[in-house]
């Protein structure tokens, strides 16, 4: 663990070249992507409503390998409205602004934020990666709505984790 900024100076000098390469490209927000296919991102079935690890997993899996990046406050926000919409449902009632207030509420923001932050992770997720998106917007001109996002995520993500319970 860094303690301090001498740690992480001395924790960066002693690093080799890849690492430091590496290091930089995560600054940069050059963040590696990882294939969408369903044979590459193995989720592991849920045994309860409890096992949020697993959900969580599972959700940040998926966002990262569509190109959505960590510096952004939407993949926070992202993140968080698949969590509830997946682990606490009754929560947001099926009403979109319902679910922005719970994500704003748990991050200390306004819900407004929150939807233009989500709307733009998405947008900048889909210019450059449109054909990751193909499998689960087949017909899309354009990038996702944020609601047709989080619903079709939250979907998918559900069935794999849920599939062994039925």
């Amino acid at each position: 663990m860094i303690q301090n900024k001498l740690d992480l100076i001395a924790k960066i000098a002693a690093m080799d070249d890849a690492e430091f390469r590496t290091l930089l490209k995560l600054l940069n927000g050059e963040f590696p992507r990882i294939p969408a296919s369903d044979d590459i991102i193995t989720i592991t079935p849920v045994t309860g409503r409890s096992d949020i690890t697993n959900v969580r997993n599972a959700v940040t899996q998926y966002i990262v390998s569509h190109g959505f990046g960590a510096n952004l406050k939407g993949y926070n926000y992202t993140r968080t409205a698949i969590e509830i919409m997946i682990l606490e449902p009754e929560l947001f009632n099926d009403q979109i602004t319902t679910l922005y207030g719970e994500v704003a509420k748990r991050h200390n923001t306004t819900m407004f934020r929150v939807e233009r932050a989500i709307r733009h992770s998405i947008k900048n997720a889909y210019e450059p990666h449109a054909a990751l998106f193909d499998e689960d917007f087949p017909t899309a001109v354009k990038a996702p709505t944020n609601s047709e996002f989080l619903y079709a995520i939250a979907d998918k993500i559900k069935s794999k984790l849920f599939h062994a319970q039925d």
